[in-house]
Order: C-alpha cells, then structure tokens, then sequence
C-alpha cells in the first residue's frame, strides 16, 4: 500500500486540547521533530482517519489550529536542522539572569 508523508503542526492555548493531538499523533506513530511539529509515513486511509480525528478535537476543544500536510514520501526525511536554538536561548537567559539579580 502506497504512503504518504505527513507534518502535522498545532498551536493551542488549552493543554488538555495539545494533549488530545499529541495523543493523536503518537497513536499514529508519528515522530516529534519540535514541541508542536509531528511527522511520519500514513496510508490513504490512515491519513484520513488522523485528518477525522484531529477535526473533531478542532471542533470539540479550545482554539486551536491544525495543520496537516500531505508530502511526498521521498521527502519525508529531507529536512535540515540550519540552527539549534536551544544553546542560544540557555545562554542569554543565563546571562539575562545574572543581569536582573
């Protein structure tokens, strides 16, 4: 059975909500690549199951925005990480610290 890529991405205010969608997510086993970014491979009719459940937690949750992304599966891995900001960030909070104290 032929697969397709997926990115589903999410911005939401309500935890119970982000929950719902990592939940959904991980049983779809779809990988986390960022706090709110998932990818993976999913099947025509896999993917239409994730895209059912993710309107209804779209319909029945806070606000929220889902995006899911159908990409060939060829390019699924095909993705750069140009910049880690996680060191950066570690670094001016250490600093912006020792600034306020």
């Amino acid at each position: 059975m032929y697969k397709f890529g997926v990115i589903v991405s999410y911005d939401c205010t309500s935890e119970k909500t982000r929950q719902k969608i990592i939940n959904v997510c991980l049983n779809f086993d779809l990988s986390r690549i960022q706090y709110s970014v998932f990818t993976g491979s999913l099947s025509s009719p896999a993917l239409k199951d994730l895209k059912t459940a993710v309107k209804r937690i779209a319909k029945n949750g806070g606000p929220v925005s889902i995006f899911v992304q159908k990409i060939a599966i060829n390019e699924i891995n095909d993705f750069e990480l140009i910049e880690n900001m996680e060191d950066k960030l570690h670094r001016f909070h250490k600093y912006s610290r020792s600034r306020i104290i």
